[in-house]
C-alpha cells in the first residue's frame, strides 16, 4: 500500500528579506577606522550573533523548499582555496588566530548565501536583496544626515559608515531599479526610489560608486535584448545634455574634482600604499601566499604617517594571499563575469552590469574576497548563475510535471 505523500511549500518568500538584513547589518562597519586584529569585544561578538541568526534562518529555510537547487561548485571551490591559501599565509606570518576568525566569516557569508540560493528563485533573492540594501542605506543615511551638512558628504550615523561604504548600499539598488524602469513599467515607488537613491548617492561624494554606477547602467542598456522607444529617445536625448553639463557647466568638475589639493593628496596616499604593498613582500612566503585575511594596512615611509590602509580589494588580496590569491581572484571574477552572460537573455543585462559595478568598485575598495557587503554583492550572481536544480525526494511523485527537466527550466532562469 502506498501512500500519497503532499508536496511540501516553499519557504516564506519574506523570509530572504530578514536574512538580508541581519547579513548585511552583521558586515557593514560598526566603528570607523577600526580592523579586526583577533581581539574580542562586545561588538566583534554582536556581529558574530547577527551573522549567525542570519545563518541559522537560511538553513531553516532549505528543508522547507520544495525543490532544492543544487549548487555549482566553482564559487565555493574558489573562496575556500583563497581562505586555505590565507590560512597558510598568516601562519606563516604568526596572525593565525585573527585570520582564521576572518576566515570563519567569509564561509559563514559564503554558506548563508548558498542556503539562500538553493531554497528561493533568483528573482526573489536579488528583488529582495536589493530592496534591503536600498532601505537600509537610506535609513542609515537620515542617521548621519549631519555629516553633510558639516563635511560636505554624507556619511553613515548608526552605524557610522564612510561615504564610499554607503555609496555601495544605494547604488546597487538604484542598477536595479533603472533596469525596471528600462525593460518593464515602473510605478510610483519605483521613479521615487531612483530620485531618492540618486539624490543620496551624489551627496555621499562617491566618485568611484558614481563612475561604477554609470557604466553598469551603460551596459544595461547595451546589452538590453529590446528596449521601448520612448527609452531609446530618452537616451538619445541625453547624449546633447550630458554633453552640455560635463562641457559649460562647472557640476562635474566640481563633483570629480573634490577637494582640490586635498583630493590629489588622497589619490597619491592610496598609490603610496600600493606602491608599498607590491615592493614589500620579497621572501617566498610573503610573495605567493601572502600575510593572511587579517592584514587589512600596510607600513609605509617618506610620509608623515606609518602606515596606510589598502583602499584596494586587488591589492588587499595581494597581500593577504600573494600571486596565488590574486590569481584566484582574477579566475573568480573572469568565471563569474561569463556565467552572467549565459542567464536567460531578458534578465542577462542585470546581472552583467551589476558584476561589472562591483568589479569596478573593488579596484578602490576592499572586500571583494571578504567578509564585507561587496562580497554578498557578487556571491549572489557568482551562485545564481552556477546553480542547477534537483528534485527534492519526497515531491518526486507529486506530477507528472514534476520532472526534474521542468523545475530545472523554471527555477534555473531568474523570474
Amino acid at each position: 500500500m502506498t501512500t500519497y505523500d503532499p508536496p511540501r511549500p516553499d519557504p516564506p518568500a519574506r523570509l530572504p528579506w530578514l536574512v538580508w538584513a541581519l547579513l548585511i547589518m552583521s558586515l557593514v562597519a560598526w566603528r570607523r577606522g577600526v580592523y579586526f586584529s583577533g581581539g574580542v569585544d562586545p561588538i566583534v561578538i554582536a556581529k558574530a550573533a547577527v551573522g549567525g541568526v542570519a545563518l541559522m534562518l537560511a538553513y531553516a529555510a532549505l528543508p522547507e523548499a520544495a525543490h532544492r537547487a543544487r549548487l555549482g561548485a566553482r564559487t565555493p571551490l574558489f573562496v575556500l582555496a583563497y581562505v586555505a591559501l590565507s590560512l597558510l599565509g598568516a601562519w606563516a606570518g604568526e596572525s593565525l588566530l585573527a585570520s582564521a576568525v576572518l576566515a570563519v566569516r567569509v564561509l559563514m557569508v559564503l554558506a548563508t548565501v548558498g542556503l539562500l540560493v538553493a531554497s528561493f528563485p533568483a528573482a526573489v533573492l536579488l528583488r529582495s536583496m536589493l530592496t534591503t540594501m536600498g532601505v537600509l542605506g537610506v535609513v542609515i543615511g537620515l542617521t548621519g544626515l549631519g555629516s553633510f551638512a558639516a563635511e560636505g558628504r554624507l556619511s553613515g550615523g548608526v552605524p557610522p559608515l564612510a561615504p564610499n561604504q554607503l555609496a555601495l548600499l544605494y547604488t546597487a539598488p538604484l542598477l536595479g531599479l533603472v533596469w525596471q524602469l528600462l525593460h518593464r513599467s515602473a510605478t510610483a515607488w519605483q521613479l521615487a526610489g531612483v530620485v531618492v537613491l540618486g539624490a543620496l548617492t551624489w551627496m555621499t561624494g562617491s566618485r568611484t560608486g558614481m563612475l561604477a554606477l554609470a557604466l553598469a547602467c551603460l551596459v544595461v542598456i547595451v546589452t538590453a535584448p529590446r528596449l521601448k522607444v520612448g527609452v531609446i529617445m530618452v537616451t538619445v536625448m541625453s547624449v546633447p545634455t550630458l554633453f552640455f553639463v560635463a562641457a559649460f557647466t562647472p557640476i562635474l568638475a566640481t563633483y570629480f574634482g573634490r577637494g582640490g589639493a586635498k583630493n590629489l593628496t588622497t589619490l597619491n596616499s592610496r598609490t603610496i600604499a600600493w606602491e608599498a604593498a607590491f615592493s614589500a613582500g620579497n621572501d617566498f612566503w610573503n610573495k605567493w601566499f601572502g600575510s593572511g585575511m587579517a592584514v587589512k594596512t600596510i607600513s609605509v615611509t617618506g610620509t608623515y604617517w606609518d602606515t596606510q590602509v589598502l583602499d584596494s580589494t586587488w591589492v588587499s588580496v595581494f597581500v593577504q594571499g600573494g600571486i596565488v590569491g590574486i590569481t584566484l581572484l582574477a579566475m573568480w571574477s573572469l568565471c563569474t563575469l561569463l556565467s552572467a552572460g549565459s542567464v536567460r537573455v531578458e534578465h542577462r543585462s542585470l546581472w552583467l552590469a551589476l558584476v561589472i559595478l562591483v568589479l569596478i568598485r573593488s579596484a578602490v575598495e576592499t572586500g571583494l574576497f571578504d567578509s564585507y557587503v561587496l562580497f554578498v554583492v557578487m556571491l549572489l550572481p557568482a551562485l545564481v548563475a552556477e546553480r542547477r536544480t534537483s528534485e527534492v525526494a519526497a515531491s518526486a511523485s507529486a506530477s507528472p510535471s514534476s520532472s526534474p527537466q521542468t523545475m530545472s527550466a523554471s527555477r534555473w532562469r531568474p523570474r
